[in-house]
């Protein structure tokens, strides 16, 4: 392999060793042996290795180094032979075959390009051809892949030129399986140049994937290239290839913008200051895929470019003023004026409550806690009341206050109103279930839901999400989402179960959420329907016992009303423990956020129980008493306060039977 590298450096080819079979299992062992990978990833890592380069900044090699070639396969004697066709002077287009998978490249496309015969072609390990043209001077051609396809009708023909690289023969196939046959050094002696067709194409392909932003200030100023340097060096989140997915490379592109920095640049930073940090470096390829996707999505969904940087603010604020001298200066520069309201002086009509003081009509809303707390069934109630009457919760002795801070949510609908119910958890049959449930426990009002008011849809049997990629690197509402959208006229109210399947994107990533959020919100304001999403909090607070939210705190700020169903020791309840006292928990239902109402209202929960087969449950409202009762049965102080500790005149208490039974 060495012999051949020289002579194509010899030749006249900017060339560069690749990972071969003999380097990733070395890469492989060494990462095992250290901790920084499982075992059981290796076969994974392995593929992700197979078209790797062995030296950073390949992509910006330009001349041929015979002594460089020599000491590289010194090093790696049995490397794979990588060429970059843009750095010289070539195009090649990689015609895909793969009989196991049963797919071949796309002929009729490939026609459309009118491309001449060309007498360099390569044999792929797997069948495939590359096949080999000159570019005219001084034109330049970006790399893509798919080219002329889409994700849903793939054409399998890669074009590799400037930002992509070919494998050169006598270089192995994966695992050391076949290799890549060919003449490239007397194929080359004649080449065909490529086709008017195929320049056309691709540069009306890069036209339509690059987004355009609209800019305050220029791009990939000096300051801004060192901000955005000191960021990736210093700050930015590191994730690994094949084992953190690609949110952290999309994000990391997407922060570039906020940087300042251009698409192409963006991705020339990331992968000199940021690639090299990784445990496990991304190729090049899969970078510019993943990085500029995300840069893109930022673009497409409102994102503004060079907003962290100080030139962005200094150019905000100057951007307000005319630039006039004298007695003008200062003042603002014309410009278009914004639509103003008309105020009369008439009253507004009053505002438009769901249930009172907890979910206002047409607007979005959430409902979190951690899993298997109950929130699916606190949603089911909630739904039956708007339906068919009756309340959301219906309440078990509450003191004055509980029963205050309890409003609308203890108080009688009306019902007839329809509810859209989707839900990626639980099939309808389990829907039943809870739902008769609740009812035999009192909670609900009909022991069948009238089909005439609910419409339930089992997104298992559909698939898919309402927010998801979008085919051209972004993300955006999918069908089955623009399907959801316009069905929201006519039902008061639509639930989400969960969020996490619905939004099949970053949750931290803010223009993601954003742009998702408003648009729901907005849909929702229009049709008049309330949306209440069910999520659950971060994996790491979920463990602790932590309410909360995941992801971006938009997901806070997008929501006019946010309900988490949590635990808390706020009780005032003495608890046995051991011998000691400590605060009692309970479970409580509380209004973190509230646009229109008082936030950080709560109400005390307890599942009530009515006695089977089978045993039948819903929650109800209780006493913070009650409530501690119910989650700590076993080790409640007395109430006479005849001791404190087992064995000082005190004993501890069980939950009474009661509690349990058929009480209203």
């Amino acid at each position: 392999m060495k012999e051949a590298a020289l002579e194509y450096a010899r030749q006249g080819y900017v060339i560069f060793p690749v990972h071969s079979a003999t380097t990733i299992e070395e890469r492989i062992e060494r990462k095992i042996a250290t901790g920084k990978l499982d075992p059981a990833d290796a076969d994974e890592r392995r593929g992700k290795l197979a078209k790797v380069p062995l030296v950073k900044g390949w992509h910006n090699l330009d001349t041929p180094d015979p002594a460089q070639v020599d000491k590289w396969w010194t090093q790696w004697p049995d490397a794979k032979i990588g060429m970059s066709p843009g750095a010289n002077k070539m195009a090649v287009l990689d015609l895909d075959v793969d009989a196991d998978k049963g797919f071949t490249y796309c002929r009729e496309r490939l026609d459309r390009l009118n491309l001449p015969d060309t007498c360099l072609v390569v044999t792929t390990p797997r069948g495939g051809e590359h096949r080999y043209y000159a570019l005219p001077e001084g034109v330049k051609v970006k790399s893509c892949n798919n080219f002329m396809g889409t994700k849903e009708d793939p054409s399998h023909i890669d074009l590799k030129s400037t930002g992509g690289f070919v494998l050169l023969p006598p270089s192995l196939g994966k695992g050391g399986n076949g290799a890549y046959r060919g003449n490239v050094i007397e194929g080359s002696k004649d080449l065909p140049l490529v086709s008017k067709e195929l320049l056309e194409i691709a540069e009306r392909t890069r036209d339509k994937d690059a987004p355009k932003a609209e800019w305050l200030i220029e791009p990939d100023l000096p300051e801004s290239d060192a901000d955005s340097i000191e960021w990736l060096s210093k700050k930015a989140r590191h994730g690994t290839s094949g084992v953190d997915g690609n949110s952290t490379l999309a994000a990391t592109g997407a922060a570039m913008l906020s940087w300042g920095i251009s698409r192409d640049r963006a991705m020339e930073l990331m992968l000199e200051h940021w690639n090299p940090l990784l445990d496990e470096p991304w190729s090049e390829e899969e970078l510019r895929l993943h990085g500029g996707s995300g840069y893109d999505s930022a673009v497409r969904n409102g994102g503004v470019p060079g907003e962290w940087t100080k030139a962005y603010k200094r150019a905000e604020k100057a951007s307000m003023f005319s630039k006039v001298e004298g007695d003008q200066a200062g003042k603002p520069a014309e410009v278009a004026p914004l639509p103003l309201e008309t105020w009369d002086r008439t009253e507004p009509p009053p505002r438009k409550w769901l249930v009172e003081d907890w979910i206002p009509a047409g607007r979005l809303g959430s409902l979190y806690g951690k899993g298997g707390l109950g929130k699916s069934l606190l949603a089911l109630q909630i739904a039956a009341a708007v339906m068919h009457g009756g309340k959301p919760v219906a309440t078990r002795d509450p003191s004055d206050k509980d029963r205050a801070e309890a409003s609308g949510i203890a108080k009688t609908l009306q019902g007839g109103q329809r509810v859209l119910w989707l839900s990626w958890e639980d099939e309808t049959d389990e829907f039943k279930r809870r739902w008769r449930q609740a009812y035999h426990a009192k909670a609900i009002t009909e022991e069948y839901p009238d089909p005439a008011w609910l419409g339930l849809v089992d997104m298992r049997k559909i698939g898919g999400a309402l927010w998801g990629p979008d085919g051209a690197g972004g993300f955006n509402w999918t069908e089955t989402g623009k399907r959801f959208l316009s069905m929201l006229e006519g039902y008061a109210l639509a639930v989400i179960d969960p969020l996490a399947a619905a939004f099949m994107s970053s949750e931290i990533d803010r223009s993601q959420v954003r742009a998702f959020a408003s648009a729901l919100d907005r849909q929702a304001e229009e049709s008049g329907c309330a949306v209440l999403i069910v999520g659950h909090p971060p994996k790491e607070e979920e463990r602790s016992g932590k309410s909360g939210y995941s992801g971006s705190t938009d997901w806070r700020n997008a929501v006019r009303y946010m309900m988490l169903l949590e635990t808390s020791d706020e009780t005032g309840i003495q608890v046995h423990d051991d011998g000691k006292e400590r605060k009692a928990g309970a479970l409580r239902l509380r209004l973190d956020k509230a646009s229109y109402a008082r936030e950080d209202r709560h109400v005390w929960l307890e599942r009530h129980y009515v006695k089977g087969p089978p045993t039948q449950l819903a929650w109800r409202i209780t006493s913070a008493k009650n409530a501690a009762k119910a989650y700590n049965p076993d080790k409640i102080i007395p109430e006479c306060g005849s001791g404190t500790a087992s064995g000082q005149g005190g004993s501890r208490k069980k939950l009474p039977l009661s509690a349990r039974s058929d009480d209203p």
